[in-house]
């Protein structure tokens, strides 16, 4: 048994050796029955890549690996383009940060400046309606008006009242 198993490897080597060299010289196409005899073979048949598949699959694979650089090249320039939309994001986030910024401060002016208008408004209510009428006549128009509206409409009559009457007419037809 030892004997026939040493003979069948020999045999097979010898064999594997002589079916190489035969190949190699050109006198026998030995991928050519080896692929032979597995397309006869049913199960193997579907396993079994000849020269044009293989051909063709490698061209398919060129063809998807052009596809795969031309939109690697397309991502890469989308890339580039969000980068700079996202830089001109940022410069507009600092823009509109500052614009806030400068609306909180005009808002927070605004308010000091009503607030302030308030109070004058109160001290020339709390006057003597002549000496209110004397003082709030030196003031610019614009801001006397300001003042008269703030006033009760009891109050700024009364102080209208004690002015000539045409300034008092010049101030009623500015006021709201």
């Amino acid at each position: 048994m030892k004997k026939l198993m040493f003979f069948s490897i020999l045999f097979l080597i010898l064999f594997s050796m002589l079916t190489w060299s035969f190949n190699a010289l050109g006198i026998i196409d030995a991928d050519g029955a080896v692929l032979n005899l597995a397309n006869s073979i049913p199960f193997l048949k579907e396993y079994i890549v000849n020269q044009a598949k293989f051909d063709d699959l490698k061209n398919v694979n060129q063809e998807l690996a052009a596809e795969v650089n031309k939109q690697n090249s397309e991502i890469n320039q989308l890339k580039e383009n969000i980068e700079k939309l996202n830089k001109k994001l940022n410069i507009k986030d600092e823009e509109l940060q500052v614009a806030e910024k400068k609306f909180d401060e005009l808002l927070e002016q605004k308010e000091n400046k009503k607030q302030k208008l308030q109070r004058t408004a109160k001290i020339y209510s709390e006057m003597d309606q002549s000496a209110a009428a004397a003082v709030i006549q030196k003031l610019n128009a614009d801001y006397a008006v300001q003042i008269l509206n703030e006033l009760k409409e009891a109050e700024a009559a009364k102080i209208l009242e004690s002015m000539p009457e045409q300034k008092a007419a010049e101030y009623i037809s500015n006021m709201r």
